[in-house]
């Protein structure tokens, strides 16, 4: 059996197990405290660009621009020139795209990448996070 993980909720097909709905809702309360919780800024975007959710961390960081009133809004609308054509592009091919920002002394890594629902390519998600200023790579074998 499938479940079908939405922003609305779980959903399972008629005649469920009564114990795979309870997991399915232990699983999503799992998700939703990750995802709120994560120490890292957190934003999802639909595939045109619409921001569907921002977690805690994410809000804080783009207060200046309006915080959680972003949902809702296009998130080509927060990126001037350049920077917007990039996301557009990501948007339109489902891309990837990797950077480090340093704004105030810190240091940033942001990393945009699309997510999928059903195995169809449902929008992107950016996640950003302070980095060390020293930051070592180590070659594995």
């Amino acid at each position: 059996m499938s479940v079908d993980i939405d922003i609305d909720g779980p959903t399972l097909p008629d005649g469920h197990d009564p114990e795979k709905a309870a997991a399915a809702r232990a699983q999503l309360s799992l998700t939703a405290a990750l995802f709120e919780g994560f120490p890292a800024a957190i934003t999802v975007t639909d595939r045109i660009g619409i921001i569907v959710a921002m977690n805690a961390n994410a809000r804080v960081n783009y207060a200046k621009s309006g915080g959680g009133n972003l949902i809702g809004r296009n998130v080509l609308d927060c990126h001037p020139g350049e920077s917007r054509n990039k996301m557009a592009t990501l948007l339109k091919n489902a891309g990837t795209n990797s950077y480090i920002i340093e704004k105030g002394g810190e240091r940033k890594m942001v990393h945009q990448c699309p997510w999928f629902r059903g195995g169809e390519y449902a929008g992107i998600v950016e996640v950003s996070f302070a980095i060390p200023s020293e930051l070592p790579v180590h070659q594995r074998g």
